[in-house]
């Protein structure tokens, strides 16, 4: 990877807009999409979900030239310090390989040599490929997403059957397929559909798409419930720790491929638990 600034060089949407973290993902984005030398329209579409609103030939010709150059896997590795992140970016750099629905000799030599230089355990690379070849490039299936909310216990959270009936409702497209709504203390805070869901997440309020659910994660504070990390590379993060329950909703819509737990996570369980 060239030197961790250089990512800002193609246009930044705004000063300082991507943080280290995000650059790194985007360096194994680039890399793992240019590795085989055949830069595929969804490959091409996924870096522009990060860098939304450039020239289309600019950009094609900018992940062309950054993608020749060696990708330093010790500066992604600096630019993501914790287990958790270093998981986020196998993820990421999984789904890339996984785009055009095939997995090159090439794809999968440069994700060895970044499960190697990340310090990830040897079956994580396989691990991430079984699940992400298993669902056939697919996420979820939204229609399983109703069986799976009702084999869970909320105690902590009412629901009714249908959609949002308030202001959380203009959030969700239309067309889309409302099954439930959460509320917490008789308000709406979450609405389940089956093509994704939305909810009033700490950033503000919005829609989010199963598929575009790359990894979700434990938020890093015990007042928390979850963040969900999407292909454009931003993060919605639930603030009530009563909303845990969407990581087991999630685990079951997934197959239960995710990240390891992390610290966090295991003092919500040693502690009073989400439910409870």
């Amino acid at each position: 990877m060239a030197p961790i600034d250089r990512w800002l060089a193609f246009t930044p949407r705004a000063p300082g807009e991507l943080s280290r973290e995000e650059q790194a993902l985007l360096s194994l984005l680039v890399h793992v999409a240019c590795c085989d030398d055949d830069l595929d329209e969804r490959e091409f579409a996924f870096v522009q979900r990060f860098l939304p609103g450039r020239d289309i030939a600019a950009l094609r010709d900018w992940v062309a030239q950054e993608g020749r150059a060696p990708l330093d896997v010790a500066a992604v590795a600096a630019a993501l310090p914790t287990t958790e992140l270093r998981w986020k970016g196998l993820r990421f750099a999984v789904r890339m390989a996984w785009k055009d629905g095939k997995i090159s000799p090439e794809e999968r030599a440069l994700l060895a040599r970044v499960v190697d230089g990340l310090e990830l355990p040897a079956s994580a690379l396989d691990s991430e490929l079984e699940g992400m070849i298993g669902r056939g490039g697919k996420p979820v299936d939204p229609e399983g997403v109703l069986g799976a909310f009702n084999e869970l216990e909320w105690d902590a959270v009412t629901w009714e059957s249908g959609g949002p009936m308030g202001e959380l409702g203009h959030y969700a497209p239309a067309g889309t397929r409302p099954l439930v709504r959460l509320l917490l203390d008789g308000v709406e805070i979450m609405a389940l559909y089956a093509e994704g869901l939305v909810a009033w997440f700490r950033e503000g309020p919005c829609w989010v798409k199963w598929e575009d659910i790359v990894v979700y994660t434990p938020a890093p504070s015990l007042a928390a419930a979850i963040q969900l990390h999407l292909e454009d590379g931003t993060t919605r993060t639930l603030a009530d720790f009563r909303l845990s329950g969407l990581g087991r909703l999630l685990d079951r819509l997934y197959d239960g491929n995710r990240p390891a737990p992390t610290e966090v996570r295991g003092e919500q369980i040693r502690g009073e638990s989400a439910d409870e």
